[in-house]
């Protein structure tokens, strides 16, 4: 019997248990350290003030609009983005963040000609569109912003309360569980 080998296999273990109790632990934090609120009020955030606030609720509420259930706005997923930006990712990253950001409605301006703050939502959707594709003026960087911006709205509405219950469906053990049932004459068991 090979001892160091029984060893490294329980520090392994060990290890996957710590870890995956870790990442829980690490989840429910960073989901809970900011409040929630319904998205009447856009005040300054931990990381981003208030113009930048009201910009990424905007932006964000874009991405997933209300329909029958609330949208990013609604939830506060700007609030969820400014929480991440604040604590989760690197202070290059989050600079970069709000650069790309602010930069977002002068290269809209470019794009269509006319003052961000009168776009509609249909003309926002084309300047986001073009940022997703690349397109001039936003190229690559833009890419990159507009795929982190989707990434943490996306992450942050179906985190919240409204997104995981109303939006998303839970289900114990997805489709169901059957512990009794017929095996056909050929098919094979799985040996543990």
């Amino acid at each position: 019997m090979n001892h160091d080998a029984d060893r490294r296999r329980f520090l392994l273990g060990l290890a996957t248990v710590c870890g995956g109790l870790l990442s829980q632990e690490t989840l429910a934090t960073g989901l809970s350290r900011y409040p929630r609120s319904n998205g009447a009020t856009l005040k300054s955030g931990q990381r981003l003030n208030q113009t930048e606030m009201a910009l990424l609720a905007r932006l964000s509420d874009r991405i997933i609009p209300a329909t029958d259930t609330p949208g990013a706005l609604g939830t506060d997923t700007h609030g969820y983005i400014d929480d991440q930006l604040a604590h989760c990712v690197s202070p290059d990253e989050a600079t970069l963040f709000q650069v790309n950001l602010l930069s977002f409605p002068a290269q809209c301006e470019t794009v269509l000609g006319k003052p961000f703050q009168q776009l509609d939502d249909e003309a926002l959707d084309h300047c986001l569109r073009s940022c997703a594709e690349a397109a001039q003026p936003f190229g690559t960087k833009g890419q990159g912003f507009f795929q982190k911006l989707k990434a943490m709205t996306m992450m942050g509405y179906y985190s919240s309360e409204i997104g995981a219950s109303q939006e998303l469906a839970y289900l114990r053990v997805p489709g169901g569980f059957d512990g009794d049932f017929k095996l056909a004459q050929i098919q094979k068991c799985w040996a543990t």
